[in-house]
């Protein structure tokens, strides 16, 4: 009851600060807003949009095109005609989504005048914000002015949570990330734009996504605060035909980073979160044995089943892949199975 009270009680004062802050008493956090776009002119408008339609003036927009050869060019410069003040628009050769994604880092970094009061984030060119997102990670940092990594909660197109946290304003260290047990999902991460002062900070170019490679580099370094509120909307019916169905390249990639995970935290997952390590090495199993090296894949797979013996659908999902030569069996348990594909 009490800490209920103090929680109306903040919010409170935050709806009487943050008209104030507006009028220039004291410095609202200002957002840089990364969004890396490949070839989807038909999806990127509602993104932006998504954003300009905040109730929130301290942001600037960032749009990285990644090499497209659609339209997305002319869609952006139209906004820019009407927005030339909120969003800017830079043109590499294609790199992948990792490239663009440090590319909007650098030009942050440019733009930047207040670098201990502003913040950086990525949105999906084919993702929204909600509602009033702005403003509610703005009052979270506001409220605890010394972290400088959040993590927001996130829903898919059809309401339903693709996060969740255990409380609401949960602070974490190093240790408690490793072990996911008090938040997990697809969390919404926002930062304090000085972490990435340090060229260390950077996503891995050598893969495509592995984000949580950076994330689980920046926990070692800050702590984190999950807040309870949600800020981010995931469309996964946008999902390309590449991500959802297995290819050699996609095996090739995942590979790549469920080995960099394990190079870089096999220790730590191994004291505090055996399950993740186990999973892990799974799926270092799977992608061996799809890609026909049955040696290191028998390799993994005993690994995992040492740490998790009892994981009968992950062994049954192994034994198919030890024969599904062409992916055709697992493609068709993708489309049919949730979390066929973990």
């Amino acid at each position: 009851m009490i800490y209920q009270t103090q929680i109306v009680f903040v919010e409170y004062l935050l709806r009487i600060f943050l008209p104030c802050l507006k009028r220039g008493k004291l410095t609202l956090p200002k957002f840089f807003i990364v969004i890396p776009t490949y070839n989807r002119d038909s999806l990127l408008p509602k993104a932006i949009e998504s954003v300009l339609q905040q109730k929130y003036d301290e942001f600037t927009i960032i749009i990285i095109d990644d090499g497209s050869n659609d339209n997305t060019e002319i869609i952006v410069q139209n906004f820019i005609k009407k927005y030339s003040y909120l969003i800017l628009y830079q043109k590499q050769e294609n790199g992948g989504v990792c490239s663009a994604r440090n590319s909007g880092i650098t030009k942050a970094l440019e733009q930047s005048e207040n670098i201990k009061n502003e913040y950086i984030f990525f949105l999906g060119d084919d993702d929204e914000l909600v509602h009033n997102s702005l403003n509610r990670i703005a009052e979270s940092i506001i409220k605890y002015p010394k972290i400088q990594r959040f993590l927001f909660q996130t829903i898919d197109q059809d309401g339903r949570k693709t996060s969740w946290v255990k409380g609401d304003d949960l602070i974490l260290d190093y240790k408690e990330v490793v072990k996911s047990e008090k938040f997990g999902g697809e969390m919404h991460p926002i930062m304090r734009l000085n972490l990435f002062l340090n060229p260390y900070y950077r996503f891995n170019e050598n893969v495509n996504g592995g984000e949580s490679i950076l994330w689980l580099k920046i926990s070692k370094r800050v702590k984190t605060r999950a807040i309870n509120r949600i800020t981010y909307l995931i469309h996964n019916e946008n999902i390309s035909l590449s991500r959802q169905y297995l290819n050699s390249s996609y095996l090739l990639n995942a590979y790549k980073i469920y080995y960099i995970l394990l190079r870089g935290y096999e220790s730590d997952f191994y004291v505090w979160n055996k399950k993740r390590l186990a999973s892990l090495y799974m799926n270092l199993a799977i992608c061996t044995a799809l890609l026909r090296n049955k040696k290191m894949s028998f390799i993994y797979f005993t690994k995992s089943i040492k740490l998790f013996p009892k994981n009968y659908f992950n062994i049954l999902r192994y034994s198919i892949c030890l024969f599904d030569r062409t992916y055709k069996i697992n493609n068709h348990f993708t489309r049919k199975i949730k979390g066929w594909r973990d």
